[in-house]
């Protein structure tokens, strides 16, 4: 597997979420990662066989945004559910 062939299953994989905008800081985020670590003199191959299966990210930014998004309509009151903003940025869990 290449680098576009990653963020493309990563994509196909993230496509049942509905907020366009954090799956393109998702993909983004992945390819920009690849990038600066093939820059920096590592083997593209070896950057994916450390980031793993696309699909298994996918699943588990899924899981992560399905418990963030619960945990915080838990702890509001019903009124303010809607100003919750949807755009989570989880990057920082996957470095």
């Amino acid at each position: 597997m290449n680098k576009q062939e990653f963020v493309t299953v990563l994509r196909q994989n993230l496509s049942g979420i509905d907020d366009y905008e954090f799956v393109n800081d998702t993909v983004n985020y992945y390819q920009d990662y690849i990038e600066t670590r093939v820059r920096k003199g590592e083997m593209e191959s070896a950057v994916l066989e450390e980031l793993g299966e696309p699909r298994l990210i996918a699943k588990s930014i899924k899981a992560s945004k399905s418990e963030i998004v619960k945990a915080a309509e838990s702890k509001v009151e019903p009124e303010q559910k809607a100003k919750i903003p949807f755009g989570y940025r989880l990057f920082s869990e996957f470095m």
